[in-house]
């Protein structure tokens, strides 16, 4: 796949920005990401920490209900358009 034909190129640095997000403070998931995109077969940690990484996706997806509201945030944008 073209898009990740390079460690700098345009999907790894939305995947940086997001992971930055996502998981800032577990660089050990951040490199599971990284290898998976880089179309690397060892899965290993996400197997391991499973329980975790459903637990974190759940505090997270309740974090975005909570405070990143996309219509009121597009609403603002179009309003000091």
């Amino acid at each position: 796949m073209a898009y990740l034909s390079s460690k700098n190129g345009l999907h790894f640095q939305k995947l940086q920005s997001f992971l930055e997000k996502y998981c800032p403070d577990n660089p050990a998931l951040q490199n599971s990401f990284y290898s998976y995109n880089r179309e690397e077969t060892d899965y290993s940690y996400f197997w391991e920490h499973l329980a975790d990484i459903q637990k974190h996706n759940e505090e997270f997806r309740d974090y975005i209900r909570k405070h990143c509201n996309l219509g009121i945030k597009l609403k603002q944008f179009i309003e000091n358009f």
